[in-house]
């Protein structure tokens, strides 16, 4: 299953729904790049697995139980189970028009946790972060509103900062989160809005091409289906919409 901003919001209004608030009663590591939690909640135990597999990441509930499928524990898990299992599942959000899913967790002897899925195909990524307690540590994204900032514990896919200067991915490394994306909001798509993504575009140029570099959010698949419901033809072209 391909994971654009929809099936995210999707994913994280389920695990909101079903594991909010649970109680981590366990972790294992299922493969190099996949680990799932046991969380009771709503008088059940469920399972949350999380992969950050660059061919195909996901985040999603899983019916079995699930067992260790290797034999050395990663930095990853050991951190885990320290500082996740027996802690509570307070939160689970998703920045706006992101494929990331934001886990915060609150342990009784250690305090909050946060675990990042990012699931952005060949950068996907788990990433488990410890705020930093400082003030003076805080960011401002705009609007005046201050968000936490957060220091790496450890993460599956380590990038050094000659590898990806602008986003490492070391222990150790403050937190940076994916730089935004280009286009306009779908919300702010408006009739003048994709007038102008199209005036833009070659005549011959896909419809779901324009909507996938124009709109942030937009994945191939689902700008075909957008295009697809508007004309019957998912391929169709931007010549045809100004006949």
């Amino acid at each position: 299953m391909t994971y654009d901003t929809w099936t995210t919001a999707a994913v994280a209004d389920e695990l909101r729904q079903t594991l909010v608030p649970g109680r981590v009663q366990q972790v294992v590591q299922v493969d190099e790049t996949g680990y799932a939690l046991e969380i009771y909640a709503g008088r059940e135990r469920r399972y949350l697995l999380a992969s950050a597999n660059q061919q195909a990441p996901r985040v999603h509930l899983s019916s079995d139980k699930q067992r260790r499928g290797v034999d050395s524990p990663s930095p990853l898990l050991e951190l885990l189970r320290k500082f996740v299992r027996g802690s509570a599942l307070v939160a689970v959000t998703q920045p706006p028009w992101e494929r990331i899913l934001h886990l915060e967790f609150h342990h009784p002897e250690f305090g909050a946790t946060l675990l990042v899925a990012e699931l952005i195909g060949r950068w996907a990524n788990l990433l488990l972060l410890r705020p930093i307690p400082s003030p003076s540590e805080g960011k401002d994204q705009g609007g005046g509103e201050t968000l936490p900032a957060y220091r790496i514990l450890e993460c599956v896919h380590r990038y050094r900062p000659k590898e990806r200067s602008s986003r490492p991915a070391m222990p150790g490394q403050r937190y940076t989160p994916p730089p935004p994306q280009d286009g306009w909001p779908p919300e702010q798509a408006t009739e003048l809005a994709l007038r102008t993504l199209l005036e833009g575009a070659q005549p011959d140029t896909p419809l779901w091409r324009v909507l996938v570099n124009g709109l942030q959010g937009v994945s191939p698949q689902a700008g075909r289906e957008i295009v697809f419901r508007a004309l019957g033809d998912a391929q169709a072209r931007v010549e045809q919409t100004q006949k």
